[in-house]
């Protein structure tokens, strides 16, 4: 075994003891590369000259996963900004090993306690990301996690070869420079089963079935906000070419007085202040860049001088 593989030996070994599974699949990537081999947990040993060397000379980052058409119990969060350790093991979701890859970049990897198929885990690994707001869409969750002991090659652009379900983006630059961050550290390896890991084996469908409501939820909240938005603008301009229209053929000595007596009719019509600001704001342009500051005040004078809500006369 090479130095550079001997010395980071432990923390890899410990690493993939922890995560119980007696096959994995690692997987390295590099500019305009990228490979899988499937490797026991026995016959690792024997490869990991020929990966350190890749991952130190030709510098290919290195992930580990669980083999897709297996069934095994191994499912990953992350990346989160901080490590949630404390957070998962109040919740059951103990975390079997915890590595952490650079600034705001934990992993966590959770045993199930029950091998599943590829379909359950998938289900579980993307609410559990969702469900700690890691990532609030389903289908994005990673299923390739950074191996501890090994340098991270962090690209400085958007990297077409990051494995599938990972953050960076899909179309290569011209120009990428790998630049060498710290090894990936170990922080936690104990190897632990979930105690509410069956649970989630359990309840997989209902968790999904969670999920996909909320989500639709706030997607449909977010649609009627922008659709608000854009009401509140049409408004604004139908305001304010009014505004624009009752200004015509008055001598602008009196344009003031005109505001304010238009001011007054939409107070009365129960306009909200805010889109009679904004119309005013917008046609007030003999103010120049004081008109939002007129229109502001203008508005303030006629809808704060009737505290108990009475309309006021023209």
């Amino acid at each position: 075994m090479s130095p550079r593989a001997k010395n980071h030996s432990p923390d890899i070994q410990r690493h993939l003891k922890a995560l119980g599974l007696s096959d994995f699949a690692i997987t390295l990537t590099g500019p305009l590369y990228r490979s899988t081999r499937v490797l026991s947990l026995g016959n690792i040993p024997e490869h990991l000259n020929d990966i350190a060397h890749r991952n130190d000379r030709a510098r290919q980052r290195v992930f580990v996963h669980g083999v897709d058409d297996q069934e095994h119990d191994l499912v990953l969060i992350g990346p989160s900004r901080v490590a949630l350790t404390k957070t998962l093991r109040a919740a059951g979701h103990d975390p079997a090993a915890v590595v952490e890859v650079g600034p705001e970049h934990f992993e966590s990897w959770i045993r199930l306690g029950e091998p599943v198929p590829y379909a359950t885990r998938r289900v579980i690994a993307e609410y559990l990301n969702w469900h700690y707001r890691i990532e609030p869409y389903p289908g994005h969750a990673p299923k390739h996690g950074f191996l501890a002991g090994f340098l991270v090659r962090q690209p400085d652009a958007k990297d077409d070869t990051a494995p599938e379900g990972s953050k960076t983006g899909a179309r290569a630059p011209k120009k990428r420079i790998l630049v060498p961050y710290p090894r990936v550290r170990l922080c936690e390896a104990t190897g632990n089963v979930a105690t509410q890991g069956r649970e989630l084996i359990r309840t997989a469908a209902e968790l999904q079935a969670e999920m996909s409501a909320a989500i639709d939820r706030d997607l449909m909240e977010d649609y009627e906000a922008e659709q608000a938005d854009v009401q509140t603008g049409e408004l604004v301009l139908e305001l304010s070419r009014l505004w624009v229209e009752a200004y015509e053929n008055t001598a602008i000595e009196t344009l003031d007085a005109l505001d304010q007596s238009e001011v007054l009719h939409a107070f009365n019509g129960g306009i909200p202040r805010e889109l009679v600001e904004a119309a005013l704001g917008r046609a007030a342009t003999r103010k120049g860049s004081l008109a939002g500051t007129y229109a502001v005040q203008t508005v303030a004078a006629i809808y704060e001088s009737s505290p108990d809500g009475d309309l006021l006369s023209p």
